[in-house]
């Protein structure tokens, strides 16, 4: 069900060999839980502090659009979102710095380590992402997004009680 397109895979591997501070987050970490959720791109949370951006910058120039030039201090900007497309022009990676009034160490505190495609990779927990979700839906100016964060929300909800 958590199914990566290569370059995806490629990314997360590169992500967890510089030891970046990362969450997916999104359809995949829906799907990550076992919640049919389509979702072709890969959204991830990144620790925004500068360390963690020092070790990010050089995975995004060498495997993303993401110009050579930029500092890793422009990466500790909270709220900021950087989308990035294969070679192919796919958008399939989102990057997000910040997430409302969320913190990362705590998400990352409550995260699921995924094995999958031979790498741990570590997922927001469902409370977190309905939080996320619950964020989202409140500050969207998309009406259609803002409904699909509502069914997410009432998806993760059921999972929850399925599991309780």
């Amino acid at each position: 069900m958590f199914e990566l397109l290569p370059y995806q895979q490629g990314f997360l591997r590169a992500l967890n060999e510089a030891r970046v501070e990362y969450l997916v987050i999104g359809g995949k970490a829906m799907q990550a839980h076992r919640i049919l959720r389509t979702s072709f791109d890969l959204d991830l949370w990144v620790s925004n502090d500068i360390e963690n951006a020092r070790r990010l910058n050089p995975v995004l120039v060498a495997r993303t659009t993401f110009r050579a030039g930029h500092r890793p201090s422009d990466l500790t900007v909270p709220g900021r979102m950087i989308q990035f497309r294969n070679q192919h022009g796919q958008h399939v990676v989102d990057v997000l710095t910040s997430i409302g009034d969320l913190d990362i160490a705590d998400a990352h505190a409550n995260r699921m380590r995924l094995l999958v495609y031979r790498m741990f990779v570590p997922v927001a927990a469902i409370p977190d992402l309905i939080r996320m979700k619950e964020i989202s839906q409140a500050t969207s100016e998309d009406p259609a997004a803002a409904e699909r964060d509502g069914r997410d929300i009432e998806l993760m909800r059921e999972r929850l009680a399925r599991n309780v």
